[in-house]
């Protein structure tokens, strides 16, 4: 029974199709995994539990226990929640009254409220 031997040429050829597939499923990945961006005022309760994409005004922001409370304005407002173990996560301490910001969470729904639980900020 006798070896083959692969040439350098065959080498190549299987490397860039094994490349040219892992690029595009991380590319695949990369699309299906970012959160979709609604604008607030198109946030609705047929999205509940869905993570998305969302960004506005800050028009008032306070913490209490740790958990921070942001109500969110462009063109309608929405509060926006991060408990204590997703603040931590993000510098909330550096969000100000008037900053636009940017927020990634689940839509949730709080005592008939809609509102986004917080993952993720970015200023």
């Amino acid at each position: 029974m006798g070896f083959k031997m692969i040439s350098d040429r065959d080498i190549f050829k299987i490397s860039s199709i094994l490349f040219a597939i892992s690029f595009s499923i991380l590319v695949l990945i990369a699309v299906f995994t970012t959160p979709k961006y609604i604008p607030l005022r198109k946030i609705n309760s047929g999205i509940i539990g869905h993570t998305i994409k969302t960004s506005g005004t800050v028009k008032y922001i306070y913490s209490k226990n740790g958990n921070y409370f942001i109500t969110l304005e462009n063109v309608t407002r929405m509060k926006i929640v991060f408990f204590s173990s997703q603040a931590r996560n993000n510098d909330m301490r550096s969000v100000k009254k008037n900053m636009t910001i940017e927020v990634i969470g689940k839509v949730s729904k709080y005592k008939g409220e809609l509102e986004i639980i917080g993952e993720q900020i970015n200023i």
